[in-house]
């Protein structure tokens, strides 16, 4: 693979080149700059590499759609258990969609929706690391894509025990009696649950898509 550093230079060089007879200096934001090194790698990357902000991609969805291909995670849990809401929980689970690639969305709608309190989707969106500060609690399937892609396989420095996701579980029975919670998975054993949003405190893994 490319160094990091070097395929983004290379890169820029071409372009300069390429379209540019004149001399000037270029300066470039940071999300530029990141856009930059991501268009880079489009097409390299294959499961257990190590991707831009430093992680272990652990998903590939085969092409560029939305914006993205590619789901990373950061390269180590946040720093302690947190909740994963503080008093909000969703009124139906379409408010927090299950399936891969709705993390970003839940993890947006669970911090807007938070007035107050440290929550496990508010702590993802403030995590900077490898100069890349786009982290989100990941959908129930993005964990089970994170679990069976990286943990299962040994790989990333997983604990055994429970992560939490992005999704919410909220099901009415014919007996009128509800069952609601967040989903969670047990990185010991692999199996999946909702569990109460307000009163558990479980690890997270925050993910990137690029």
């Amino acid at each position: 693979m490319i160094p990091r550093v070097l395929a983004p230079i290379a890169g820029l060089v071409g372009l300069l080149l390429a379209q540019s007879c004149s001399l000037g200096i270029l300066f470039f934001s940071n999300d530029t700059y990141n856009h930059l090194i991501e268009s880079t790698y489009v097409g390299k990357y294959k499961l257990g590499d190590t991707g831009p902000a430093g992680g272990l991609v652990f998903y590939d969805k085969g092409s560029v759609t939305n914006g993205w291909q590619y789901l990373e995670a950061a390269p180590s849990d946040l720093a302690a258990t947190v909740a994963w809401s503080t008093r909000w929980t969703p009124s139906a689970s379409s408010d927090l969609s299950s399936s891969v690639g709705a993390g970003k969305a839940n993890t947006k709608t669970i911090v807007n929706s938070q007035s107050t309190g440290v929550t496990a989707a508010e702590q993802c969106t403030q995590l900077s690391v490898g100069g890349f500060a786009d982290w989100f609690l990941p959908s129930r399937d993005e964990l089970a894509a994170l679990y069976y892609g990286l943990a299962s396989q040994k790989l990333g420095n997983f604990s055994p025990k429970s992560y939490w996701s992005s999704s919410y579980y909220t099901s009415t029975s014919s007996s009128s009696s509800s069952s609601t919670g967040a989903w969670f998975q047990d990185f010991s054993s692999g199996t999946q649950d909702q569990n109460s949003a307000t009163s558990l405190a479980y690890l997270v893994r925050p993910i990137r898509s690029f």
